[in-house]
């Protein structure tokens, strides 16, 4: 494994490891809103990152299931968590890719 692919599972591994405190802390949030506004705000900034240190084509796909897939509901506090739990399952499904197959060059093709 070469050490780009070990820095970006690194990443990946941090990432999983925050959102999933962040999970719990959104559970428990008294502002709904709130909490999804902060949840918005670290996908942008985790995205931006990825970009950097895993690589473009792994944002760009994550970049549109993350922010051009809607997760209706009566419930803000269950679409949050609905949210969170897709992200959480993405991040560790590209961790597995990566382990498995290694950083692709080119943009790795949407799945």
């Amino acid at each position: 494994m070469s050490e780009r692919d070990q820095v970006a599972l690194g990443f990946l591994r941090q990432q999983v490891k925050d959102l999933e405190a962040i999970q719990s802390q959104a559970m428990n949030a008294v502002n709904a809103v709130l909490a999804k506004e902060q949840f918005q705000k670290w996908k942008r900034h985790v995205l931006t990152s990825l970009a950097e240190k895993v690589g473009s084509g792994y944002a760009k796909r994550l970049w549109k299931d993350w922010f051009e897939t809607a997760f209706p509901g009566g419930d803000m506090y269950e679409e949050l968590a609905d949210d969170i739990d897709m992200c959480l399952r993405q991040l560790k499904k590209l961790t597995k890719e990566i382990e498995t197959q290694g950083l692709q060059e080119e943009t790795p093709p949407d799945t």
